[in-house]
């Protein structure tokens, strides 16, 4: 690789870890909100699914990965992968990041509310069938 080209690579890596650093600092409380609802969702869905099963996942790839890791990584690594999916959005969009971040903070909370409330019913359902 000649000189000039691992130059313009350097640069080019700089460049993104400084646009990495600048959207970490301008969207922190955002990026807080989100991991926190996020986290809601994935530990939810976890607690859901260890009780009743992958098969009640409404989420297709969720669902999926969970029968493939279980109901406890599956989960987790779908929620990576969905923060990472995010993350790579915001940075291409970097105009529109700010709803973004916040439109799927609110479905990820939406998420876990969902979860919850789902399990009871459920859990009812059970006690009036047994």
């Amino acid at each position: 690789m000649p000189v000039d080209a691992k130059a313009d690579a350097l640069t080019v890596k700089d460049r993104v870890l400084t646009i990495h650093r600048e959207m970490i600092a301008r969207y922190r409380i955002e990026i807080i909100i989100v991991v926190v609802a996020a986290l809601a969702d994935m530990v939810s869905t976890i607690w859901f699914m260890t009780r009743f099963g992958a098969e009640y996942e409404l989420h297709p790839v969720i669902r999926l990965v969970s029968q493939w890791f279980g109901t406890v990584a599956g989960p987790v690594v779908g929620k990576v992968g969905q923060l990472a999916a995010l993350w790579v959005v915001v940075l291409l969009l970097r105009r529109w990041a700010r709803p973004l971040i916040w439109v799927v903070a609110a479905i990820y909370a939406w998420a876990a509310w969902h979860n919850v409330t789902h399990m009871f019913e459920l859990n009812q359902l059970i006690e009036l069938a047994g």
